[in-house]
């Protein structure tokens, strides 16, 4: 039975390397974010606060999809305002914000809390 199954798969295989190419190409994408998946949670068990577990999910988040820049913001209730948790800028984190804090209806972000619509 696998003999067939391995032939099956090598004759499929030959007949349409493009499809194969992607159906590899799809399950390493899967493969490094179920990776860093799994390095978040494992660190979110050792966290000690709040900002710590925020820092790694967005490094990590950063990693799966190749970008070096970009943050987590959270909307305080009582004082209506997106306020800054975890930054990075350039691979590294930044501590001193420039905008620790955003209104609603500034930037896009306060944007986007503000009328409930995603900006795309």
């Amino acid at each position: 039975m696998i003999d067939n199954l391995a032939q099956a798969a090598e004759l499929h295989l030959a007949q349409s390397p493009d499809r194969a190419h992607d159906a590899i190409a799809k399950a390493e994408r899967r493969s490094h974010q179920l990776e860093v998946l799994n390095e978040v949670g494992a660190f979110i068990g050792a966290a000690r606060s709040l900002t710590d577990i925020l820092q790694v999910a967005l490094a990590g988040g950063l990693r799966t999809v190749g970008a070096s820049e970009g943050s987590i913001m959270l909307f305080n209730q009582a004082t209506l305002e997106l306020e800054f948790q975890a930054w990075i800028v350039q691979g590294l984190f930044v501590d001193d914000k420039l905008h620790r804090r955003l209104h609603l209806g500034e930037g896009i972000a306060g944007i986007v809390v503000e009328t409930g619509t995603p900006y795309i």
